[in-house]
């Protein structure tokens, strides 16, 4: 699939060319000049009520369709090597180019959708290129989104404090304030030993389990899969955890501010983000990122994109980009 930029006037010289003005999505009155002017053409065949066919002197048939922005976007989706996106400019999608069929939004009307695609497109594409850069790290080549259909709850155990249970329900509130897809319990957690039928409570637990120095370099030695686990280091290099999808073992002797930076930095981890910038020194997934960071807005605006609904486990850099038509 290849994108195509073109000039702002050629487009809407192209659309007023086609007659999108009297052709809105769904709509066949069109304007008699349109009508008259593909009637005396010798290329002319037929108007349909979603656009105009041309048919060449070959009999092979090339359909102009005026769609929704919607059925646009499912369209680019699912569009394939041979197809030509149509853009006035990055991540200004006009139109979708298939071999048989030209695809055009339906509510180019005016200029107002260019200009307030112009205004928003640098932000947009600066929050998808951050999404993307702290979501795959050396491990992942593909996401890993939590569940849609499973309320997530945390669960401590061993040699937990109120700060550690403190930090996570304040991790869950600002969390939940963004997912639009996934929830966590966020006024109580799970505490001490799971009892033996915890399948039967409705929730998905995420178990934090504060433990000695032996208990992980033991772990590290005789357990460790590097396959579906990963090591947490301080800047040293020191071993204070080790981490996989749906539990963090995190060494007691981290205390204050380098705890509840490893607490959050795990549960970051586990909502799939595993990768780092080092372009955004505010961000708390910044390559040299001290254990004071905090999430910045941009941080705050990709995990709303990335559980926003749109994105799905599975999908590698490339499938991100091209469902929140992304400039490749």
């Amino acid at each position: 699939m290849r994108n195509y930029q073109l000039p702002v006037h050629c487009c809407f010289i192209l659309l007023l060319c086609f007659g999108v003005a009297g052709v809105g999505t769904g709509d066949t009155n069109i304007s008699p000049e349109i009508s008259t002017l593909y009637e005396n053409s010798v290329l002319s065949d037929t108007i349909s009520s979603t656009g105009i066919i041309f048919r060449n002197e070959s009999d092979a048939l090339y359909e102009i369709k005026v769609v929704s922005p919607e059925l646009l976007k499912k369209i680019q989706i699912n569009s394939g090597a041979g197809d030509q996106i149509l853009k006035a400019g990055p991540g200004i999608t006009l139109g979708i180019s298939t071999p048989h069929v030209l695809y055009i939004r339906g509510d180019l009307q005016s200029d107002e959708y260019l200009l307030k695609n112009r205004n928003d497109t640098d932000t947009k594409d600066k929050i998808s290129d951050h999404m993307i850069a702290i979501l795959f790290g050396r491990d992942n080549a593909n996401i890993t989104l939590l569940q849609t259909d499973l309320d997530y709850m945390f669960w401590f155990d061993e040699e937990y404090t109120s700060d550690d249970i403190n930090t996570t329900i304040a991790f869950a509130r600002a969390f939940n304030n963004l997912s639009t897809t996934t929830q966590f319990e966020d006024e109580s957690v799970l505490k001490g030993e799971l009892k033996n039928n915890y399948e039967k409570i409705p929730y998905h637990y995420y178990q934090i389990k504060i433990t000695t120095r032996q208990f992980l370099d033991n772990y590290k030695k005789d357990k460790y899969k590097s396959s579906s686990e990963e090591l947490l280091k301080d800047k040293s290099g020191r071993l204070v955890g080790i981490l996989a999808p749906g539990y963090v073992y995190l060494w007691d002797g981290l205390e204050g501010k380098d705890r509840r930076y490893f607490i959050t930095k795990s549960l970051l981890w586990n909502l799939g983000l595993h990768g780092e910038t080092s372009t955004e020194p505010d961000s708390f997934f910044y390559t040299r990122a001290n254990s004071s960071a905090m999430l910045s807005d941009l941080d705050k605006d990709a995990i709303q994109l990335l559980y926003g609904g749109r994105l799905m486990t599975g999908m590698n850099a490339d499938a991100i980009r091209k469902a929140l038509d992304i400039s490749l």
